[in-house]
């Protein structure tokens, strides 16, 4: 039998065994949520790695062990991301000064009495 169905048949007669792990992830993700810059780029790289991990223990992943370890490595490495951060940040503001000017009303173009018109 496969690792994955081991743990599948597991989890099936058992499943209070996952209470434990997501107790423990439902604290992580509120802490990540508290503290990170970016909880959402935060909680994306956490995915993925656990997804990583996960995948790789139950024999999952079609990646190389190198290919694995250079995408964990790229997960971990913070200056991967700072760019990122930074840049969704300033789109914010892009998208906020964008939207309040569509939201403004813009006045009427200036006409030149009729008067002004040459008559030819």
């Amino acid at each position: 039998m496969h690792h994955e169905t081991l743990y599948s048949v597991a989890m099936n007669e058992n499943p209070e065994l996952m209470a434990m792990p997501r107790d423990v992830d439902i604290k992580k993700v509120a802490l990540m949520k508290a503290e990170a810059r970016d909880p959402d780029l935060a909680l994306l790289r956490w995915a993925a790695a656990r997804g990583l991990l996960l995948s790789s223990l139950f024999g999952m992943l079609s990646l190389t062990e190198a290919e694995r370890d250079r995408l964990f490595a790229r997960l971990l490495d913070d200056s991967k991301w700072t760019a990122m951060e930074q840049g969704a940040t300033e789109t914010t503001k892009l998208s906020r000064t964008t939207a309040a000017r569509a939201a403004s009303p813009r006045p009427a173009p200036a006409t030149k009495p009729a008067s002004a018109h040459k008559r030819g």
